[in-house]
């Protein structure tokens, strides 16, 4: 989040939705989190990069994430 460096953009959704007191919203975005910091401690380190070179940073598609950082072919990439 660019006006609150320390925090990301969910904690920020999250701490405006509790704010406006919008728990429907607030409890959605806690569940996301919840769910993603499950996945991030659960998840191979290699398959993490990926995944933040694909859908994060854009530096990559599938594809060549799944060749170059997981050494894996292109015909079982989207398995």
């Amino acid at each position: 989040d660019k006006e609150q460096p320390k925090y990301s953009v969910l904690e920020r959704k999250m701490f405006d939705a509790a704010k406006n007191q919008d728990m429907l919203a607030y409890q959605k975005y806690a569940t996301i989190k919840q769910i993603t910091d499950i996945r991030v401690q659960t998840s191979e380190d290699d398959i993490l990069t990926a995944i933040k070179e694909v859908y994060v940073y854009n530096h990559m598609n599938v594809i060549g994430a799944c060749q170059r950082i997981l050494f894996v072919s292109q015909s079982p990439a989207y398995n």
